[in-house]
């Protein structure tokens, strides 16, 4: 139940912001357009009536005020792309989406229409019902020298109670999955993601730095998720058992970034890792060249840089005599927003024009509204993408500079039997 209403109030986030347009770069005019999908499923103990119509639901909030959903789980729908010679994305976990075509009137359009295509979901009836939009992005590659497209992301819930049935379109989709929210949330869920990115740098490089990069520097360790579906369809063959489901770069960013609106034990965003080579040499430099850069961005997470850069926003809020919140309050909302708030009198430091909530009215209802855009991951990675430049340039001039070391040794002990055979 508390996760249902966290998910609502992070909706309402979403809801109320206006959408930001990210113009594209003149030189890449591509955009492309994703769906966040969610469902509620029932919990077989709360069933929907046996006159629930989903028809006769017309918003998110209709959907929230329905008891069979306040005690369901939340769940949000991927694919696995299909396996494709030469697609920068072959058999990547994502959402839903693809490219906008010149015969989309809008970004949200293209979204709608990849949907249709791909997994056989129509977005555009009055049963899918459209919250908002996360930030738009720029999507880069070579460590984020060029840039590909922007990505817009949009968030759709479903208020059927089962699993709509889903027609997959083989050429693009292997598969699609229904994931908790709890299991992305979930520390246990969180693994790596080895990636050779020498392929991606050749375009910039060339086919030489390629191979060098493949031979010097191995495969980055990306941040990911280990998915564990409640509901699949494939439209190939199902892989063996025991291969992981994994999510990670561009769709996990999104995901991190929407999913960090939702107050837990340990902040989305806080579960994140920061991309690193095997190599231990090349990690090591990277560690240090990136500290402030990693130190800049989780500071945007700490309770400090909340208090200081968002608001805890908190609806219908009326002006009271008593300054103190009621204690439960306090115990039952997250440590973050406990320290953010600074204890009872945190109040009256967020000036929300109010000194304590309306009687009844728990911390369940505070919403974590950012005053930045919805993009963290984002942010975070342009900063750090440019250290990691400087860092594997250094790493070489390292690696360079010990072969040279103990070429010259070897030189010198080679010398030095020669004069003692003589």
């Amino acid at each position: 139940m508390q996760l249902i209403r966290d998910l609502k109030n992070a909706l309402d986030v979403i809801a109320s912001r206006e959408e930001h347009y990210l113009p594209s770069p003149k030189e890449t005019p591509k955009r492309a357009s994703i769906a966040l999908i969610l469902r509620v499923r029932p919990d077989p103990a709360h069933p929907p009536p046996a006159d629930y119509d989903p028809n006769s639901i017309h918003s998110y909030e209709e959907l929230f005020a329905q008891e069979w959903v306040t005690h369901g789980t939340p769940e949000l729908l991927f694919i696995k792309r299909a396996a494709r010679k030469g697609d920068r994305w072959t058999s990547h976990v994502a959402c839903p989406g693809g490219q906008r075509d010149s015969e989309d009137e809008s970004d949200r359009a293209a979204a709608e229409r990849e949907t249709w295509e791909e997994v056989g979901i129509d977005l555009k009836k009055e049963n899918a019902l459209f919250v908002g939009g996360v930030d738009q992005r720029l999507v880069t590659t070579s460590w984020g020298q060029v840039v590909l497209m922007v990505l817009c992301p949009y968030v759709y819930i479903l208020p059927t109670p089962s699993a709509p049935t889903l027609n997959l379109q083989p050429t693009e989709v292997a598969s699609a999955h229904w994931a908790p929210l709890t299991n992305l949330l979930s520390p246990s869920a969180r693994t790596s993601e080895h990636v050779d990115v020498s392929s991606r740098l050749a375009g910039k490089y060339g086919p030489a730095a390629q191979s060098f990069f493949r031979l010097t520097l191995g495969k980055m360790q990306f941040c990911a998720v280990r998915l564990s579906p409640t509901d699949s369809s494939y439209s190939t063959p199902p892989p063996p058992e025991g291969v992981p489901l994994l999510l990670w770069g561009i769709t996990l960013g999104v995901v991190t970034d929407l999913l960090d609106l939702l107050p837990s034990e340990k902040r989305s965003a806080e579960l994140w890792m920061f991309p690193t080579f095997g190599a231990l040499d090349v990690k090591l430099i990277l560690w240090l060249f990136t500290w402030n850069a990693r130190r800049k961005a989780q500071g945007e997470l700490n309770p400090s840089a909340v208090s200081e850069k968002a608001g805890y926003v908190l609806p219908s809020c009326s002006p009271l005599k008593d300054p103190s919140p009621p204690s439960s309050s306090l115990s039952s909302t997250s440590p973050i927003l406990r320290q953010a708030l600074g204890g009872a009198e945190g109040w009256k430091q967020m000036d929300l024009g109010c000194t304590r909530a309306p009687a009844g009215w728990d911390a369940d209802h505070i919403v974590y509204r950012s005053a930045r855009d919805m993009n963290w991951v984002g942010r975070s990675l342009k900063g750090y993408y440019a250290k990691v430049r400087w860092a594997v340039a250094v790493a070489m001039m390292v690696r360079a500079g010990a072969l040279g070391w103990v070429g010259w040794k070897g030189w010198k002990y080679v010398q030095a039997r020669k004069m003692l055979t003589m």
